[in-house]
């Protein structure tokens, strides 16, 4: 009985050891935090949003990739190698060409 339960625990904690929470904030070129922004961890496929302080926390694999994207920024990707990312989105020239207003 002992032994099942020493390998319950080794297998549940090599599961964890595999995941890690990222932290940071996203902010735009002059220093203005951006309120959500989409975060998605690839390949894992979770996502989050930044908060009103343009804060956010999301759990990923050791070998996932951070893509940040947000309307009218340009996409900017990082990997998961520090616990704390301060991520910069540099705004899209020319993004509305043409906006079409339809009233009905």
């Amino acid at each position: 009985m002992k032994l099942f339960y020493l390998c319950f625990l080794f297998c549940i904690s090599s599961l964890f050891s595999f995941a890690q929470v990222i932290k940071g904030s996203v902010k735009d070129s002059k220093g203005q935090p951006l309120y959500g922004v989409n975060i998605v961890a690839s390949p894992s496929k979770k996502n989050t949003a930044s908060d009103i302080n343009g804060n956010f926390s999301i759990v990923v694999q050791k070998n996932d990739i951070l893509s940040f994207s947000y309307i009218g920024y340009k996409t900017v990707t990082s990997p998961t190698d520090k616990l704390f990312l301060d991520i910069t989105l540099i705004e899209e020239m020319n993004v509305f060409a043409e906006v079409v207003v339809i009233g009905y």
